[in-house]
């Protein structure tokens, strides 16, 4: 015998229905991203004679730009069996899986970009990813999420700077930067690092005192719900009490009508039945 296996179908609520909502703005945000991104492709290209890597730039480029597409396809096709936990964790290992092909990018730029930035390339390196936090935290509207990307981010800089500590990125011939490298200098690196941590904090604070003020307005909308839902209930108690009342005296009235249309009847009929002793005497002459 073929075994079928039975599909089970979550229902659609509305937390489910926002997550899905949020995965469409994701996947129209990653459309036009790619499409600014296509003349970066052309200018990282104009590096191809002295950056020995950048093939492997543009390929992780490109995994950046099309890796969120088959989750999202994949969400939307199995939406009916997904909640909207899993929906959310979906997109979060997604972007976590886009942050490593971002770090991996900045690793191997790293000679270039400190040939044009100096010491200060922690700079705009934070701003970058605390412009991806920026810009993911809205999709996801949850803490724990907020907390893993800030730690990962941070996590990733902090690597970064190790591998400046012990002189552990790549060489290139045309950008001999080595000399600018802070091995061994523990004490600036550390101080370069204060920076993407203050950031960071600032908007976690910020993030922070967004999710305090989203619960108490959370808080209170349940409440007034349900107070809400009180005065339904009672309202329709209500009505339901003046609807018997209305079936009651319905039914009187019917059945009074009735009674009275049954009792005309009769008296119509006993009235042809009453005897005439005129109309019995032309029968007995006849």
């Amino acid at each position: 015998m073929t075994a079928f296996k039975k599909k089970q179908f979550i229902i659609e609520t509305p937390e489910k229905k926002e997550a899905i909502e949020r995965v469409d703005r994701v996947l129209r945000q990653r459309i036009f991203t790619t499409l600014l991104l296509i003349p970066c492709f052309f200018w990282f290209k104009t590096f191809s004679n002295v950056v020995p890597t950048i093939n492997l730039i543009l390929a992780l480029c490109v995994g950046v730009t099309l890796v969120i597409f088959p989750p999202v396809y994949f969400v939307k096709k199995k939406k009916n069996i997904l909640s909207a936990k899993s929906i959310y964790l979906i997109i979060a290992i997604t972007f976590g899986v886009e942050l490593l092909l971002l770090f991996f990018i900045f690793y191997l730029l790293m000679p270039l970009l400190i040939s044009h930035f100096g010491s200060v390339i922690y700079y705009p390196v934070t701003l970058f990813f605390s412009l991806y936090i920026i810009v993911s935290n809205p999709i996801f509207n949850s803490r724990i999420y907020s907390y893993f990307f800030f730690c990962l981010t941070f996590l990733m800089i902090i690597t970064l700077a190790a591998f400046e500590y012990f002189g552990l990125y790549p060489s290139y011939p045309a950008f001999p930067v080595e000399t600018l490298y802070r091995t061994g200098q523990l004490k600036n690196i550390t101080f370069s690092l204060l920076f993407p941590l203050l950031i960071f904090s600032v908007i976690q604070f910020y993030i922070d005192n967004f999710w305090e003020a989203f619960r108490k307005q959370a808080k209170e909308l349940k409440k007034l719900n349900m107070e809400l839902e009180e005065r339904v209930k009672e309202r329709t108690k209500e009505l339901q009490k003046r609807v018997n009342q209305l079936e009651r005296f319905h039914k009187l009235t019917i059945g009074r009508e009735l009674k009275m249309i049954e009792l005309k009847k009769r008296i119509k009929e006993l009235e042809k039945q009453k005897y005439n002793p005129q109309l019995d005497f032309l029968k007995k002459i006849k």
